[in-house]
């Protein structure tokens, strides 16, 4: 199992959580390879009938298994800096501005189908909106605890960012 990477900078932090992405970049990969090796089929083989709507549904796929295999390698990353926080989801990014965040907690939440308990970043917003980063989440066993580092340095830099 490859751990939780914190990398500090003077600005600021970065926080990856790879074992997911990791898992799902491998399934998509294996997948998209999988596609690839049929639109060459489709294109290259001799004896295969010019089906022009295969060719381009083929494509597509191709497209879209490679947009998440993108995706699912940069996903589960949090970049805090004296400008605010960006955390980068399968399907979203977001960014939010320290003057909208009220506070950091670390929390354990069952993760994923198969629902098991994991620590995650819950963010609570001025608006009164909360948020679980469930794809930054780590072991109940891990040790030292990343999350509860991030958390920690999270409050740090808002403080800072409220005080300055």
């Amino acid at each position: 199992m490859i751990p939780a990477r914190i990398t500090i900078s003077p600005d600021g932090f970065t926080f990856r959580a790879p074992v997911n992405p990791l898992a799902g970049s491998a399934f998509f990969g294996f997948v998209l390879a999988l596609c690839v090796g049929g639109c060459v089929s489709a294109f290259t083989h001799p004896h295969r009938a010019d089906d022009a709507s295969e060719k381009v549904a083929l494509l597509l796929i191709v497209l879209v298994v490679g947009w998440v295999l993108y995706r699912c390698a940069r996903s589960a990353f949090l970049s805090a800096s004296r400008s605010g926080v960006v955390v980068r989801t399968l399907f979203r990014t977001y960014r939010w501005e320290w003057e909208e965040l009220g506070s950091f907690e670390e929390v354990v939440r069952p993760v994923g189908v198969s629902g098991v308990p994991r620590r995650l970043i819950r963010v609570h917003f001025n608006s009164g909106r909360v948020r679980n980063l469930t794809e930054l989440n780590a072991s109940k066993r891990q040790d030292p605890d990343p999350v509860a580092e991030v958390v920690a340095r999270l409050e740090q830099l808002r403080t800072l960012a409220r005080a300055g």
